[in-house]
């Protein structure tokens, strides 16, 4: 994707996110896919750090993946009513990406 480009990442779907905010990183994973995330607004409950994959250089945009936030990161989160938002990236090197968020 150029500069002079511009694309969709993510449109809330009315069932899970009413809407995303806090932009946190686009990076290039190793693989050569991008991996952009933000903060996932939940129509109930706390708010999630989401992400979606582009493999077409940012044209287009994979169906949003949670990671962090709700059952798929613990039971714990769920009972304990924390948000996670604010979600970074860094790529160490060809093998290792480190995902950061604020609970």
């Amino acid at each position: 994707m150029t500069f002079s480009e511009q694309s969709v990442v993510a449109r809330p779907e009315g069932t899970a996110f009413s809407g995303y905010g806090y932009p946190g990183s686009v990076v290039v994973l190793p693989t050569g896919k991008l991996l952009a995330t933000f903060t996932g607004v939940c129509l109930r409950g706390p708010y999630e750090a989401v992400g979606a994959y582009s493999g077409d250089g940012g044209r287009t945009w994979s169906a949003v993946v949670t990671l962090f936030g709700g059952d798929r990161l613990g039971s714990s989160t769920v009972d304990t009513g924390e948000s996670y938002a604010d979600p970074n990236l860094v790529v160490i090197d060809n093998r290792r990406v480190m995902a950061f968020c604020i609970s």
